[in-house]
């Protein structure tokens, strides 16, 4: 594997498993004791990257599918509100609700590091994150 001579690896703060794959032990030991990297960017330039990363328009009805999965861990009427948003096509309102309802609470509960692991960037952009992201990278 090519990534062991690399002086750090950078990968998405995830758990242990993603779906039904699960992160190698030894390998999300190691994520978990390594610098953190808490990136935030306005919640209008995530709605953007997601939309565009994920296209959901070709693939709407995979997205109905996977929100019927998820549904159930929302409040009702978050839900009812993100299902209506699904039927009008409003991917701009259903990743807004999403985030604010089900992906960052959960991502916020389950991340708990010591403070000396933790380096917080406030980022206008992607690319502003991108630039902060590498001053606090090992140069070799």
């Amino acid at each position: 594997m090519h990534y062991q001579e690399a002086s750090y690896i950078v990968i998405e703060g995830e758990s242990a498993r993603i779906g039904k794959i699960k992160i190698p032990d030894r390998f999300f030991q190691h994520k978990e004791q390594s610098q953190q990297l808490f990136i935030s960017l306005p919640i209008e330039k995530r709605i953007d990257l997601i939309l565009s990363d994920y296209h959901p328009e070709p693939y709407h009805h995979q997205f109905v599918e996977a929100f019927s999965i998820i549904k159930r861990r929302i409040h009702t009427p978050v839900a009812h509100r993100i299902e209506e948003a699904l039927q009008l096509h409003d991917y701009r309102s259903v990743v807004r609700d999403l985030l604010d309802y089900y992906y960052d609470p959960r991502y916020n509960h389950s991340t708990v590091y010591p403070d000396e692991l933790i380096t917080e960037i406030e980022a206008s952009s992607l690319d502003d994150a991108i630039d902060q992201v590498k001053e606090h990278l090992p140069i070799s």
